[in-house]
Parts: C-alpha cells; structure tokens; sequence
C-alpha cells in the first residue's frame, strides 16, 4: 500500500510540474534608504546588502506568464541624523525582510523577459530602539533578464532588478521612510523545456 501511495505521489507531482519552471537566485544589492517627503528629517546613505528568490512559475507558450515567489532581503542602511547645528549622529541598521511576491512575466524574445512584482512584505526584525521605521507594507520590484541555456532543462539567469519596499505601509509612522534596492539577480532555472 505504502510503495502504491509513492508512486501515485510521484506520477502526481511528475504531471503538475510539467510546464513549470523554479528558479532560485541570489542578487547583491546596493540600497538607498530615503524620506517619502522632503523636510528636515534624518536621511540614509547608500549601502550593500543581500536578496534571495525562489520562484514558481506557470510556464506557457503565451506572450504573458504568472507565478509565485517567496524572497528574503538583508540590507544595512547608515542613517544620519542631525543633533544640533553643527553635531550628527549617525548608525548603521539591518533591516531583514521576508516577502512574497505575484509574478507577471512579459517575454521580449525567446530567451529575453521583462518581469513586475507586486510584493508582500514583512520586516523580521524590527525594534522600536531602532531609528528605522518598520518597513513592512506592500513593495513593488522589476527587472529586464534573460536566460542562457546550459542543457535542455537547465538555464541560467541574468536579471538586472529593482526593488522598492514600504510603498504602502503596514503601520502608522510619523516619517514614514522606504527602502529602495537596486541589484543583479543571479540564478538557475530549473524544468525549462527547450523549444
């Protein structure tokens, strides 16, 4: 009964997964930490940090094609902040953020894909001591790539992408900062069929 089971499993996922790709993908990234409005608020120099992606895709022989992704971003940011006229204080904080993300894929060529993703985010490890706002809320990212084929199920992948974070906040804040990264994500795509 059990071996039944396991290969009614393994014909099951065999047949969903025909017609899909999962790519998984890393991306150093440069982040910009900004106010949404322009006053005397503390403002954020430009720093590194870290994305990774595993996505899901539905794949098809269509101009446009969806899926699902969950990411994880680490960025540091150096926030200054003016004490007095002539006196600044000036930290460096971690913002770590889990997300999901709804693909649409717009393909430009046969290798080539202009890529938007409406994302869900959660910052992990916000604490009130912090100077940075919770950057919680609804983002936004988009990348131009291309994939290189290494073998008939097996590519790579070259994305220049761009991220904006806290478009919409899940909290109230009273100098509501965003997050914005810009970075090229590297990565393998596996179960593309060739054409």
């Amino acid at each position: 009964m059990k071996k039944t089971i396991l290969i009614c499993c393994v014909i099951f996922l065999t047949t969903l997964l025909s017609g899909q790709e999962i790519r998984i993908s890393i991306a150093p990234t440069y982040n910009v930490f900004h106010n949404k409005y322009v006053n005397a608020q503390p403002y954020g120099s430009p720093n590194l940090g870290l994305s990774t992606n595993l996505d899901y895709l539905f794949t098809t022989n269509k101009k446009v094609e969806f899926g699902i992704g969950l990411g994880y971003q680490s960025s540091s940011v150096l926030k200054v902040i003016q004490v007095s006229s002539t006196d600044y204080y000036a930290a460096t904080e971690r913002i770590k953020l889990c997300s999901i993300s709804f693909k649409s894929i717009l393909k430009l060529s046969k290798e080539f894909y202009f890529s938007l993703d409406p994302l869900v985010e959660i910052q992990t490890n916000h604490d009130p001591i912090q100077t940075t706002e919770n950057q919680s809320g609804l983002g936004l990212s988009f990348g131009v790539g291309g994939n290189f084929r290494l073998n008939n199920y097996l590519l790579f992948n070259v994305e220049p992408r761009i991220w904006m974070h806290n478009l919409i906040s899940f909290h109230d804040q009273d100098s509501p900062f965003r997050l914005s990264d810009v970075g090229i994500n590297l990565g393998l795509v596996f179960g593309h069929k060739s054409d």
